[in-house]
């Protein structure tokens, strides 16, 4: 499966990438034994098109940012099952705003209508998302979005719990 990864990831090295995976992190923001380490030494560092790692498994929240090769990968852990009713629907809400080179991540209940808003669940994130194009004239900067992405990274072991009425 890795190699599979790491050759789709290779085939389309001109494209960005987010890997989302079961488990990676631990609490500790360490990576998990021999499958968090596997993945990060075979998929992660080798492939530079690699900004993204999200992953659950862990009951938890963590993260962590590594530099590789002049880039830096954020990888975040958020997996709310042991929490109450299952986790109360609890999930992570990302936000790219490609004119800050900013993604907010915020980390939403809509079974209890409220954002947890401490340091490990509520954050900013820098990344350049506005590319440059190398053309026989030289470098021309050229604008991939319009307007603001919002990616919704839901890891939830069960169905969302719909708040009742």
């Amino acid at each position: 499966m890795l190699s599979w990864a790491d050759n789709v990831l290779s085939e389309y090295s001109d494209r960005r990438a987010i890997i989302s995976t079961h488990s990676y992190l631990n609490t500790d923001g360490s990576l998990t034994g021999d499958g968090g380490t596997r993945i990060y030494n075979n998929v992660v560092v080798p492939e530079n098109n690699i900004f993204l790692v999200l992953c659950g498994h862990m009951h938890s929240e963590a993260r962590r940012s590594d530099n590789l090769d002049n880039r830096t990968v954020y990888q975040l852990l958020s997996d709310y099952q042991s929490l109450a009713n299952g986790g109360n629907g609890w999930l992570r809400i990302m936000e790219f705003v490609p004119s800050e080179n900013t993604i907010y991540v915020k980390t939403y209940s809509p079974y209890l209508d409220q954002y947890d808003n401490d340091s490990n669940s509520q954050f900013e994130l820098f990344y350049p998302m506005n590319p440059t194009v190398t053309t026989d004239g030289g470098e021309i900067s050229v604008w991939v979005y319009v307007g603001v992405i919002v990616v919704i990274v839901v890891i939830i072991a069960a169905v969302l719990i719909i708040k009742p009425f």
